[in-house]
Formats: structure tokens, C-alpha cells, sequence
């Protein structure tokens, strides 16, 4: 069994051993090998290719779908001669009203906004945003591929 002075000088020891490999670590940035960014590369690049495909056979679907029943936006419905008419927030007056008084301006205006936000994910106008959406990022993806194939093309030497 060791005495308590020298577990307290092996600790010690051990510490100073730590603190010696630890401030000889290199500060910075580590470079990368050319192997990563060409992996980097061809990964974005793979990742752009499949959000476009994607996303446009998920638009060109969309499309196809029926568009939803005239009632999916409807806060009051009229009665004429037996028919039922369903009535959306722009063409109810007194809904606007009730809403304008409750809320204010501020509250009609983002009811309006949510009304014409949730047209957007349902069929027609859902096939646009998907089609948008997956253009926006997957050419963004393409480009970040680009500019990363680019870096890659650099000298070591040359900073920038």
C-alpha cells in the first residue's frame, strides 16, 4: 500500500504532465485534407440534387390533387332557396367587423394574413410553395457546393 505523500506527488505529477500536453496543442483552426472537401462537395451537391427532384415531383403531385371544398375557409354560411353558400373572411363584412372591434386593426390584419398563409399549403397554391421552396434551397445547396469546390481549389499557401 502506497503512503499519502506519494499519491499526493503522483497527482501532482500528473497534473503538471496535463497542463504541459495540453498548452502544446496547436490554436487555430485546423487545416482540412483536400479529401474532405471534395466529400463536402460532392455531398451538398447530392443534397441540392435530391431537394430539386423532390421537390418538384411533390409540386407536380400537388397539382393533380383536387382543390380543397369551397367551405375549408368559411366563417359564416347564407341559406338562398335551399342552397348553402359558404362566406371566407373577405366576403363577410360582419365577420370583419367583429373581428376589427375585438382586435383592432392590427387583429384584422393578421387574421387576413393567416387566412391568405393558409392558402398557400392546400391545393392549387400549395404546388407553387413547393415548387419555390425547393428551387430556393436546393440551388442554394448547388451553390454552396460551388463556392466550396472553389475553396478547395486554392493554394495552401494563399489566405482568403
Amino acid at each position: 500500500m502506497r503512503s499519502a505523500t506519494a499519491n499526493s506527488i503522483d497527482r501532482a505529477s500528473r497534473r503538471r504532465l496535463r497542463r504541459a500536453r495540453s498548452s502544446a496543442r496547436p490554436v487555430g483552426p485546423v487545416p482540412r485534407g483536400r479529401s474532405d472537401s471534395r466529400r463536402t462537395t460532392l455531398l451538398l451537391r447530392a443534397i441540392g440534387a435530391a431537394i430539386l427532384v423532390s421537390g418538384w415531383l411533390a409540386a407536380a403531385t400537388a397539382v393533380m390533387q383536387p382543390a380543397d371544398a369551397p367551405d375549408a375557409d368559411a366563417v359564416e354560411y347564407r341559406i338562398v332557396d335551399g342552397h348553402v353558400f359558404p362566406m371566407t373572411l373577405a366576403q363577410s363584412r360582419r365577420a370583419q367587423m367583429r373581428i376589427q372591434r375585438l382586435n383592432g386593426d392590427l387583429g384584422l390584419w393578421f387574421a387576413e394574413f393567416d387566412v391568405g398563409l393558409r392558402s398557400c399549403f392546400r391545393p392549387p397554391r400549395l404546388a407553387w410553395t413547393l415548387l419555390l421552396l425547393s428551387t430556393v434551397i436546393g440551388v442554394g445547396c448547388l451553390n454552396l457546393a460551388k463556392l466550396n469546390a472553389e475553396d478547395s481549389d486554392d493554394p495552401p499557401g494563399r489566405a482568403g
